[in-house]
């Protein structure tokens, strides 16, 4: 299949924003606390990250 990487982190990248407004309405609702990390680290980032590659990804010094 063409482009398949392409695709791989254009879809990681939309969940990433998705999974970063479900984590802030969380925020908003009172679910989890205003400091918590979760709308731009949780499971969905860190995948992204690990996709794009090791230099990119927060625990490393990174951005993701």
């Amino acid at each position: 299949m063409r482009d398949l990487d392409y695709y791989e982190v254009l879809s990681g990248f939309k969940f990433s924003v998705i999974m970063a407004r479900i984590g802030q309405a969380m925020i908003d609702f009172g679910w989890i606390e205003p400091g918590d990390a979760f709308p731009h680290d949780n499971n969905c980032t860190r995948l992204l990250a690990r996709i794009l590659g090791p230099s990119r990804s927060p625990a490393n010094g990174g951005t993701a």
